[in-house]
């Protein structure tokens, strides 16, 4: 048999398969968690209330935030190596700029630097070459980064859901 527990406004707040009931449960077939029943036994899942003004605020930063790390990931052109490529800019491609920049800095970078594109082309590059590439790719990120801060200090600042609807990346 399945038993349900009802709260004081008919929301169903626990099932539970057994074969006798116990104080506080009604035996039903149906019935979810979550759900509210009716007076006449029958289920309606309820609507979620409206989300607060702060809701849709935070919706919209995180909107804002998935964006820029599409953006962040989909790559930056660079003219570094002396042709226009697309560079890949994901988490391990960040972590290997910066290593290789250490390399360089630190004076024990081998060169020429074979560094691969987003389109699994191989170039070679020199020592300022590379510091132009990553100088790009510094560029490209800041500049993401500004565009984010600003979205998100016009959506934070935003008194009207039309306001707020309209700040796009």
């Amino acid at each position: 048999m399945r038993y349900i527990i009802l709260d004081s406004a008919n929301k169903v707040i626990a099932t539970r398969e057994g074969p006798s009931i116990a104080e506080g449960e009604i035996q039903s077939d149906i019935g979810e968690l979550g759900q509210v029943m009716q007076s006449d036994g029958t289920f309606i899942t309820p609507e979620p209330p409206p989300l607060t003004f702060d809701e849709l605020k935070q919706m919209k930063v995180q909107e804002m935030q998935l964006a820029y790390q599409t953006e962040l990931t989909s790559g930056f052109v660079s003219n570094a190596s002396g042709e226009s490529l697309l560079y890949g800019y994901n988490q391990s491609d960040q972590f290997n700029f910066t290593k290789q920049l250490n390399a360089v800095n630190a004076g024990i970078a081998f060169y020429p630097i074979m560094w691969g594109t987003k389109n699994s082309q191989i170039v070679s590059l020199n020592e300022s070459q590379y510091k132009q590439l990553c100088s790009d790719a510094n560029a490209f990120e800041w500049g993401l980064i500004g565009k984010i801060r600003t979205l998100a200090g016009r959506v934070m600042t935003a008194t009207t859901i039309q306001e707020l609807e309209g700040i796009t990346w």
